[in-house]
């Protein structure tokens, strides 16, 4: 949609996981999803949209207590994070149908240039 001359298209994600995360890294977590959305999603995070993620979890497991492995355990989560969300779109796309004026992927590549 366009407003005022600019597009303006808002992507709502939610990132959920089954570990119990506090605070900081659920917003950490969140922070990683951005970049799957920025992945799948060109422009992304403009000043014309409103792109958010959220991040729950939904403690159902706990990582045991080591300081040494929870960077690592955190570097992997944010990683497949990312890679979810960008699945995620991508999937979202292929699978979105047309409406009105508004093709989906599959009308449009089929458009000749």
């Amino acid at each position: 949609m366009c407003k005022n001359g600019f597009p303006q298209n808002t992507s709502l994600a939610v990132i959920a996981t089954n570990l119990t995360l506090d605070k900081a890294q659920l917003k950490a977590l969140a922070n990683s999803a951005s970049d799957g959305l920025a992945r799948a999603i060109y422009p992304c995070h403009t000043l014309f949209d409103g792109d958010i993620i959220f991040a729950l979890s939904t403690a159902q497991h706990t990582i045991k207590p080591n300081i040494n492995a929870m960077p690592k355990i955190m570097v992997e989560l944010a990683s497949l994070a990312a890679k979810t969300l960008t699945r995620a779109v991508i999937r979202a796309i292929l699978c979105a149908e047309s409406t009105k004026n508004i093709p989906d992927y599959y009308d449009f590549i089929k458009k000749p240039l």
